[in-house]
């Protein structure tokens, strides 16, 4: 059997016909080496390849061996704890928009709350069984219809409100990925490409603030931005030195924050620039709702919780859960996400792939700073602000950007051993 009968028969045992090429190329390159060695030792090139080959064992066997570690396979333990998380996210988010319609709600409205989550899931499903790895081939054509999509006057299409969430969806739920796809564009381009990436990142940023309006949505997906670049260079994927780069982009990112607050408040004014002035001075934590969140915090219970009266809202789901079920449950509710986290963080570390591994730290980064700040917020230590916090958080948008992310992170750690 020569080498290319001996690879066809190999690779006809593996299932997964995309793990097909990358395997057979590594075994042509083995057995190339290994017929070399006997060349080199005084052997017919025919024989020498057929050496090589027959030392590589049984074709069928080493196939089926392949098949087992090349094939696509689920974090199930990730996937277990978000089956979970969706089963109550159903009794949850209800929770929240009952209290929110101050204890009068109609069935129909509970019966979206519940659609909303498994429409979710729906989504969730549909996405972690796609190659991921169609993002990184046309990663700046993508970047650029994103962009211009949000540009598009959809609130004259289909209305105010829904042209708003459609924005939203846009900037929490697909900013990242398609981020992910510019900076494995250019990390090969080295300081380069770490100062191209930071020049996407900036456009980005001004085209979905002027777009949405959305201040703290846009500077939270920036800043998860900057972390996500952070954490390229200090996996050395930029191929530059790492405290030479992450000084640079302090520099560069502390510039640029500067000139944008500068703008807000001398160019822009009205509510941003209020809100800006408030969070520089500290004057947030004199505000009524810090003062009544500092009110409900102070009388929480380890267990049950009592009616107080609360302007509540999706940004504020988790003080509502402390104040609704006891501080044990909140607790509970947030070493499980804590425990997804964890996971998920251990899911990147695996990646061989390289956008497998930003596209999965992007996942990861859209999820955990949203429901750090949440958290912070819910505990009056920052300012009042939209935060999204997984199966918590009410509402269309909010699930089908937590379930995006969870579907494209899970379609990466699906694929660790498929993708070359």
């Amino acid at each position: 059997m020569d080498l290319s009968d001996y690879i066809t028969a190999v690779t006809a045992q593996m299932r997964c016909k995309r793990a097909r090429a990358p395997v057979a190329k590594e075994l042509a390159a083995h057995i190339e080496d290994q017929k070399r060695v006997y060349v080199e030792a005084g052997l017919d090139h025919t024989w020498a390849e057929a050496e090589a080959v027959r030392q590589m064992g049984d074709a069928k066997e080493v196939g089926r061996q392949l098949d087992r570690i090349h094939r696509p396979r689920m974090d199930v333990k990730t996937l277990t704890l978000v089956g979970i998380f969706s089963l109550s996210a159903c009794f949850l988010q209800n929770m929240v928009v009952v209290a929110q319609s101050n204890g009068e709600i109609a069935a129909g409205r509970a019966a979206f709350t519940t659609l909303s989550v498994f429409l979710g899931v729906l989504l969730m499903t549909g996405i972690l069984f796609v190659d991921y790895t169609w993002l990184e081939k046309r990663p700046l054509a993508v970047w650029i219809v994103l962009l211009l999509t949000a540009m598009v006057p959809v609130e004259r299409i289909v209305g105010r409100e829904c042209g708003a969430e459609i924005i939203q969806y846009l900037l929490l739920a697909l900013f990242l990925p398609a981020y992910a796809g510019v900076i494995c564009y250019y990390r090969k381009k080295r300081w380069l490409g770490l100062f191209l990436c930071l020049i996407w990142l900036a456009v980005g940023i001004l085209v979905f603030y002027f777009c949405s309006g959305r201040f703290f949505s846009v500077m939270t997906i920036g800043l998860t931005g900057i972390l996500l670049l952070v954490f390229c260079v200090v996996k050395g994927w930029f191929d530059i030195s790492k405290h030479p780069a992450l000084l640079a982009l302090a520099l560069m990112v502390g510039g640029g924050i500067c000139v944008f607050s500068v703008y807000i408040l001398k160019w822009r004014g009205g509510y941003q620039g209020a809100r800006l002035e408030a969070l520089w001075n500290g004057g947030w934590e004199n505000s009524y709702i810090a003062e009544e969140m500092r009110r409900i915090l102070q009388n929480l219970q380890m267990v049950g919780g009592s009616k107080i009266s609360f302007p509540w809202e999706g940004a504020s789901a988790f003080l509502l859960l402390m104040e609704k079920l006891g501080i044990a449950v909140a607790a509970l509710a947030a070493a499980g996400l804590a425990m997804m986290f964890v996971l998920m963080a251990a899911g990147v570390r695996k990646q061989k792939n390289v956008f497998g591994g930003i596209l999965g730290a992007a996942c990861l980064l859209g999820l955990l700073l949203p429901t750090i700040l949440h958290i912070l917020c819910n505990f009056a230590l920052i300012p009042y602000c939209e935060a999204v916090i997984p199966f918590l958080f009410p509402g269309w948008t909010a699930n089908a950007v937590c379930y995006t992310l969870l579907g494209l992170y899970l379609s990466v750690y699906r694929n660790t051993d498929v993708a070359a």
